[in-house]
């Protein structure tokens, strides 16, 4: 009985060990050369070209997500076709933990250029628990209020911007852009002059 276990024993080893050297390695080459490439495209304005080769990243791809994603949507929001960058962010949205802020900003613009100004914000209201301290996003939410016409909103905002990150400088400019609006010539020009001293 002995002797049965263990040529059983061998013959599971011998069968088992076959099939590990029989097996074909799979080549994996990392998606940097595309993105790059990609980028390329992009930053020449050629956004179908550099669509195609994000669309070429894969899902499983450690730089999907970070790059691959959000760089195609912005593609989608440059080209104007907001409707297809929304797309991608309702597909995605349940892969927030993998997702970089540059995904919210920009599925945030293409719903504010489709006026879906409701949803928007309770996208921003909700990442915004998550990231509270991220003074891009505290940004483009005041933008999207304002663009709503909430400006008393937007306005509270812009304050709760500079409060997390004084040396904004796009801030300080929606911050002069509001006092004009509001008809208050100094804190414009304060804020102005703010922007300036930043942007330099």
């Amino acid at each position: 009985m002995n002797k049965f276990k263990s040529i059983l024993v061998l013959i599971f080893v011998l069968v088992f060990q076959c099939n590990l050297h029989s097996q074909t390695k799979i080549e994996y080459a990392p998606s940097y050369d595309i993105i790059l490439e990609a980028y390329q495209y992009q930053d020449a304005g050629k956004y179908e070209e550099a669509i195609e080769l994000y669309e070429k990243v894969y899902e499983g791809d450690s730089l999907f997500f970070l790059y691959a994603l959000p760089q195609k949507m912005t593609c989608y929001v440059a080209n104007e076709e907001y409707d297809k960058a929304r797309e991608l962010g309702l597909k995605y949205w349940y892969f927030r933990d993998k997702l970089p802020t540059e995904y919210y900003l920009v599925y945030g613009t293409a719903l504010d250029n489709l006026e879906e100004y409701e949803e928007v914000q309770e996208m921003y209201t909700y990442v915004l628990k998550e990231f509270p301290t991220n003074y891009s996003l505290w940004y483009n939410y005041a933008i999207s209020l304002s663009l709503s016409g909430q400006h008393d909103k937007a306005y509270d905002v812009m304050k709760k911007t500079v409060m997390i990150n004084p040396f904004y400088d796009r801030i300080h400019y929606l911050l002069g852009l509001y006092s004009l609006n509001e008809k208050q010539t100094s804190k414009a020009l304060m804020s102005f002059g703010m922007y300036l001293i930043l942007s330099s």
